[in-house]
Order: structure tokens, then C-alpha cells, then sequence
């Protein structure tokens, strides 16, 4: 899901509105009807359907254990922290925002960058996004090949230095849904392939462990579901390697009815197909970008269902949960209705989902 964040406040936000790459890219992500594009998927889709009739997942045998709670918002700021915890009647760990590499506006970490982290007590994860946001999929400049060319490493390493003197943990989630064709650093746009995601990844992660970043946690995420979808597109075609990544992301989205061509979908229809592909790396699993919308079905009870049960009982790899607190091209936001905001409140008290962060060795573990 593409986020363009202001790092500025009001006088930025009022320029917000002409960003209409973003809003193009949202519109068009939303159109994807993932289960019916090409026949080769019908037998994962009709496995999908089967387990979401028996309520159960492939491989979930046994309940999960403690899940961190963490939201992404469009700006950074400790007002909106606030009063969100004030919403929700408690604190969150994880804090996600955005940056993109070619926006003068925000592309910059630094010690300021930092100090919404320090004000809040609560973990960055940068998504970090190779492209200028204003220029739609096709840029060449941000081509995959450059990024592991060296073209950006002088931004990459001033970037990884300044994490490195911040000297607590950061997550990192370098280029995102990249088996979706709706960002220019995705496999099949703007002259990429898979094997260039890697290398270019991989370039990216090593530049930080020469100049010695420890406290970085490498997100990989990839969207659940691949678009378009062919052998070659798949989300194993993107894995850098055990070595390059600390936890997998996953991302997902209920539009429910809000958009022609979507439907309601559940939690586990949602995401049971990119859980079971990425369970097998071992890895602790983040669902890093997640929402419902009130169009189409009742979002109290899909945030109930997801959080009370789904993912307690069905998905015990799934250890962060990043909710998408922002009324963008649906109303994903809690406080879309008195009624979700109060079931989100109820079903995030539980002990499930406060654990206190573990760090080991720099690095954010699973609780």
C-alpha cells in the first residue's frame, strides 16, 4: 500500500491533495482482483476458501503466543501518537512511517528525523522507498539495476550512518510489496526482474554492515498477494537469503466493497496465501501494513474476529501486527466509527498483545 507522508505539518499537508501519483496508485492496487487473474492460482484460491470454512490455516496447528502492536500514520508527529494510545487506552511499541529516496521533503534520516521515536518511546520501522513519488511506476532513475550499480550508495550510507549513531534498534523495510506491479522498484515494471530485487537488496543490506550498523532489523515484504501473477512473480522469486532478513513482512488489505471488483474478505482469506508461502524461512512474522473498511461488512466484528481469534488461533508465526491508521482511499482509519474503534480497544487489551519489546544484540526479537 503506497503512503506518501509529509515530514512537514500544515503548510505541507495543504499540498497533499495535489499528490495525485499516490492517489492513482491506491485507486489502482484497489482495482487488482488478485483470486481470478489467471488460472493457475484457482487451486491456492479454492485452498484458501477451504480453510477459511473449517477456520483453520495450513501449518497452524498450535496457538500462537504474544504479538507487538504497532500503527502507521501519515505524519510524524507526537500529537497523533498520543492520541491514538488516548483512543485505544494504552501504549503501542512499534511506530511505522515512510520515507521515499526522492522526495527533498522526506528522504532525510537524521537526529531530528528521530526525535517523534525519542518523544514517544516507541521503535521506528522506516519503509523505505527507492522512487520520487511524483512520477508514477516508470522511472528509470529508481531502476533496480542502479540501486545495485552504486548510483545511490553515497545516500544510502549517510542514511545507514545516522541510524548507527541513533543507537537503538530500528526496523528497516527496504522497498515493500515488491511482487505488486504498482512501485517502480516491483519485479515486472521499469526494466526489473526478481534476481535484480535481490541483488539490489542485498547491495542496500551491505552497505550497512560495512559501515558496522547493528541496530538495524531487516524487514522483507512482500504483498500477500502476487500481481500479476505467473511463475517468475512469485513471492520465493524475491527472497535475498536467510542472511538478509530478520523478520518477514506481509501486507493486506479488507476493501470490502469500497472499490469496484473487491469483495469482503477475512483476515485468513486475506492472508493464509502469503503466510503459507513465507512460513517456511523460519522467520518471525510481521503483518506490516493491515486495515478493514466499513463498506461492505461489519468492520467491529472483522477487527474482532482477526484479533480475538484469526490470529491467536490460526496464524503462530504472526508476531507484530501494524495497523493502517489513515482515511485514505477507504476509511481504514479506527476511528472510521464509534463501534470499530471500541472493538480495536477491547481486543488490543488483551496480554496478547502487550508484550515489552525483547532486544538482543541491537536487534528487535520475536516476544
Amino acid at each position: 500500500m503506497f503512503l506518501l507522508v509529509s515530514f512537514l505539518n500544515s503548510n505541507i499537508a495543504s499540498k497533499e491533495t495535489k499528490l495525485d501519483p499516490e492517489k492513482q496508485i491506491l485507486d489502482e492496487k484497489s482495482k487488482l482482483n488478485y483470486v481470478s487473474t489467471v488460472s493457475s492460482v484457482k487451486k491456492q484460491t479454492e485452498a484458501v476458501v477451504a480453510e477459511k470454512n473449517t477456520g483453520k490455516v495450513a501449518g497452524a496447528s498450535v496457538a500462537g503466543g504474544k504479538v507487538y502492536l504497532g500503527f502507521a500514520f501519515e505524519s510524524r508527529s507526537v500529537a497523533r501518537v498520543n492520541q491514538v494510545q488516548g483512543q485505544i487506552g494504552r501504549a503501542f511499541p512499534l511506530y511505522m512511517t515512510y520515507l521515499q529516496w526522492g522526495n527533498p521533503q522526506n528522504s532525510t534520516i537524521n537526529s531530528a528525523f528521530f526525535s517523534v521515536f525519542n518523544s514517544t518511546g516507541t521503535i521506528p520501522i522506516i519503509s523505505w522507498e527507492p522512487w520520487s513519488p511524483f512520477n508514477g511506476v516508470n522511472q528509470p532513475d529508481y531502476k533496480l539495476s542502479n540501486i545495485a550499480n552504486g548510483n545511490f550508495d553515497s545516500y544510502v550510507k549517510n542514511s545507514a550512518l545516522a541510524i548507527k549513531a541513533y543507537n537503538k534498534p530500528v526496523f528497516l523495510r527496504f522497498a515493500h510489496e515488491m511482487n505488486g506491479n504498482w512501485y517502480p522498484w516491483g519485479g515486472t515494471v521499469n526494466g526489473n526482474s526478481a534476481s535484480d530485487y535481490i541483488t539490489a537488496y542485498r547491495h542496500v543490506h551491505d552497505i550497512f554492515a560495512q559501515n558496522g550498523v547493528g541496530n538495524v532489523t531487516w524487514i522483507w515484504c512482500p504483498d500477500t498477494w502476487s500481481f500479476p501473477q505467473f511463475n517468475g512473480n512469485n513471492i520465493s522469486d524475491y527472497y535475498p537469503g536467510s542472511g538478509y532478513v530478520d523478520w518477514v513482512g506481509l501486507d493486506g488489505y479488507n476493501f470490502g466493497n469500497s472499490k469496484a471488483g473487491q469483495k469482503w474478505k477475512s483476515f485468513t482469506e486475506l492472508f493464509s496465501p502469503g503466510y503459507k508461502q513465507v512460513s517456511g524461512y523460519n522467520k518471525p512474522i510481521m503483518i506490516a501494513e493491515t486495515a478493514s473498511s466499513e463498506s461492505g461488512g461489519n468492520k467491529a466484528s472483522w477487527i474482532a474476529s482477526t484479533f480475538d481469534r484469526e490470529i491467536p488461533q490460526n496464524f503462530p508465526r504472526i508476531k507484530a501486527v501494524i495497523w493502517f491508521d489513515i482515511n485514505k482511499e477507504t476509511d481504514w482509519d479506527l476511528a472510521s466509527s464509534p463501534t470499530s474503534m471500541s472493538q480495536f480497544k477491547n481486543s488490543v487489551a488483551n496480554d496478547i498483545y502487550k508484550p515489552t519489546p525483547v532486544i538482543s544484540n541491537a536487534k528487535i526479537i520475536s516476544p
